[in-house]
């Protein structure tokens, strides 16, 4: 276009079928790391149709010109559900890099199997560390694809399973003293809930703890084995394999059903 000035001026570049320029896309899309899209659209003045497009635009750009796959050594898999009705995403994660690199609709083997197909035979070699929820669909397909990567369990669900299994313990003292015609007692196990399950404690809360170590000791024994297993996932090395044994010997031997179960998948899939 001519320049009335002279010269020639030259037209702000823009992604094909944008309205915006490559730029103001670029920080629309930056700012929607940090806000809502609503937010953005209010920031910039736009339609949040517009916001949402941009966003499009800039991941499909980034990503054809992006190998997210390269380089993958230690991988966690997980699912995350994105609507109502048991709807999940299977999706990868980098634990070097802390990114996703892949997501696939439904929490499946054959979508597993799609992430292995995209990184391929030859790259699926090269993975060291794989970690999973225990799920044994993907236990399966790893063992498969990647024979030479060693198996893990997500220490987040394994400490999660042992939280369910003390509430299990827990719910199971109160109900048996409900048979009992022990009601108030069984309303004072109740009440323990969040005594036990929580990690930072109130005043009241900490009395809580010590009146079920005085007076009930299965639950505490319970409360102690959720607390020892998430300790094992703090410490490091050799100490942490010496400390996983020491608690997988005590609660196959602890007398509580949960615990035991918990310690035999534990020890399946370690």
């Amino acid at each position: 276009m001519p320049d009335p000035r002279g010269g020639s001026r030259r037209r702000p570049v823009a992604r094909p079928g944008a309205r915006f320029t490559t730029a103001f896309e670029d920080t629309a899309a930056w700012l929607v790391c940090h806000a809502t899209l609503s937010v953005v659209a209010v920031l910039l003045r736009i339609a949040w149709r517009s916001v949402s497009g941009i966003v499009t635009r800039v991941v499909t750009e980034r990503a054809g010109a992006t190998d997210r796959l390269a380089g993958l050594r230690r991988i966690g898999i997980d699912e995350i559900s994105y609507k109502k009705g048991q709807r999940y995403l299977l999706v990868v994660t980098c634990h070097d890099t802390g990114r996703l690199v892949w997501a696939g609709r439904d929490r499946t083997k054959q979508t597993l199997g799609r992430f292995f197909d995209d990184l391929g035979a030859e790259r699926a070699t090269l993975l060291t560390h794989v970690s999973a929820d225990g799920a044994e669909f993907i236990h399966t397909v790893v063992a498969e694809q990647a024979p030479r990567a060693v198996l893990c369990l997500d220490p987040f669900h394994v400490v999660g399973w042992a939280t369910k299994a003390l509430d299990a313990v827990r719910r199971g003292l109160a109900a048996e003293l409900r048979r009992g015609g022990r009601a108030e007692q069984a309303a004072t196990i109740k009440g323990t809930r969040w005594a036990l399950l929580k990690n930072s404690l109130s005043v009241d809360q900490r009395s809580t703890l010590a009146g079920i170590q005085a007076t009930n000791g299965p639950l505490y024994r319970a409360y102690l084995l959720k607390g020892q297993l998430r300790a094992v996932f703090q410490a490091r090395d050799r100490a942490a394999a010496r400390l996983l044994i020491g608690w997988l010997a005590w609660a196959q031997r602890c007398r509580l059903p949960a615990f035991v179960k918990l310690a035999k998948t534990i020890k399946t899939w370690s």
